[in-house]
């Protein structure tokens, strides 16, 4: 079988894909498996250097054809925990928002939340490593991903991006999916979409395995079990499917036709 070039992102929310790729030795013998984070696995997979990667949802829209190759996500309905906007201050004081520069779906989905639903214009801020320290008075900045775990507690407002996209839509939220610009090999998927079960029916191993990670203002097992949601189900698709409408309008992009190559653990022809 053809061997793919596969970058995932090594956060927590992904480790449940890497322990079922790590358990599946049919899988190691096609895959050449790469971490990085979510705005370099994009950028890879656009410039060909990967086949297949968890890319974040805003970069679909950088394919001609995006084909989603697995019927899992990550994704919220509602609370994600770990893609918040941090602040001193509450929202409509805020002036100033650093943007994350690890992933440009949160920094899309806050633009939309801040255009639509809380109606506010700040200035926004590029960023590099250590912008978290930038965070104060009406300085406000979007997180992503594990440094989160240490800002609980810090700031006086939090807001969660998922958990505002789903009191402003309805829908739940995709943050990332694994993509492909083009239709992968059948028996692949079906060794790729095995491991990825394996890794979800593993959380009970994966949440002892990194028990050091907990905080008082973090929870290990209530972030795998109540905020994370893997399936890539049709409310979700709704959600990624409004989500990308919305980017393709402020960018005044094309919306591409989106092949899904699995639903409900099934190939489709």
């Amino acid at each position: 079988m053809q061997r793919y070039k596969v970058s995932v992102v090594n956060y927590l929310n992904s480790k449940p894909f890497i322990y079922g790729f790590q358990k599946s030795e049919k899988l190691q013998e096609c895959i050449d498996l790469v971490e990085e984070y979510p705005a370099q696995c994009a950028e890879s997979l656009i410039q060909g250097r990967t086949d297949l990667a968890l890319i974040p949802a805003a970069m679909i829209l950088q394919l001609a054809t995006p084909h989603i190759a697995s019927s899992y996500c990550i994704g919220s309905v509602g609370k994600v925990q770990t893609v918040c906007l941090f602040s001193d201050v509450p929202i409509h004081e805020v002036k100033d928002v650093i943007l994350d520069y690890q992933s440009r779906t949160s920094v899309r989905l806050f633009q939309i939340l801040a255009n639509e639903y809380w109606k506010i214009q700040p200035e926004y801020h590029t960023s590099s490593p250590g912008f978290e320290s930038q965070i104060r008075n009406t300085t406000a900045a979007v997180v992503i991903g594990d440094r989160t775990i240490d800002l609980f507690g810090r700031f006086s407002y939090i807001y969660d991006l998922g958990e505002i996209w789903e009191k402003y839509t309805g829908l739940p939220f995709v943050f990332a999916a694994w993509v492909s610009p083009f239709a992968l090999n059948q028996h692949f998927l079906e060794i790729f979409e095995e491991a990825c079960t394996t890794g979800m029916k593993s959380l009970d191993e994966i949440i002892e395995d990194l028990s050091e990670v907990n905080t008082p203002a973090f929870k290990l097992e209530d972030y795998y079990r109540k905020y994370i949601s893997y399936d890539l189900d049709d409310k979700k698709r709704e959600g990624l499917e409004l989500f990308l409408h919305k980017i393709a309008e402020m960018e005044s992009r094309n919306f591409p036709e989106i092949v899904y190559q699995i639903e409900n653990n099934n190939i489709v022809d």
